[in-house]
């Protein structure tokens, strides 16, 4: 019996390691950029100054932060399924199972839609421009 609850408490340390510190943890999702989601709007505004580019520029950051914010959202609604079914005690290690299959597929999904729109954005932009947006460092 006791080996038995020890997986099912591994299995919970897994599960909250896959979705706290997953593909989507820390606010900064799939940007990988040298500057904050909030910053880099700021940045390229500063280094774009052609009125037709900023535009579809504007548009590829709205999608960005539009998926970042969708998937913070699944997040959220994921953790707090998982604390619910941790706060039942008699939830069936597949519940669990389950979940990390959800967060996991909601991260891979997250993190393809964002890589697309990050290269979608390095077309937009100068070697120059881009290499100062995500190149820690670089002016």
């Amino acid at each position: 019996m006791r080996r038995r609850t020890q997986r099912g408490q591994a299995l919970i340390l897994i599960f909250l390691g896959t979705l706290l510190l997953g593909g989507a943890a820390g606010g900064a999702h799939g940007l990988f950029s040298a500057h904050q989601r909030h910053q880099l709007r700021k940045h390229i505004e500063a280094t774009v100054t052609d009125p037709v580019r900023r535009e579809a520029l504007d548009f590829t950051l709205e999608a960005m932060e539009r998926e970042a914010r969708h998937r913070a959202a699944e997040q959220v609604a994921l953790e707090k399924e998982l604390f619910d079914a941790m706060a039942r005690h008699d939830t069936a290690p597949a519940e669990f199972e389950q979940l990390t299959a959800r967060a996991d597929a909601g991260n891979a999904a997250s993190n393809r839609t964002m890589l697309g729109l990050r290269f979608q954005l390095r077309e937009q932009l100068t070697d120059t421009q881009w290499r100062s947006a995500f190149v820690p460092g670089t002016p």
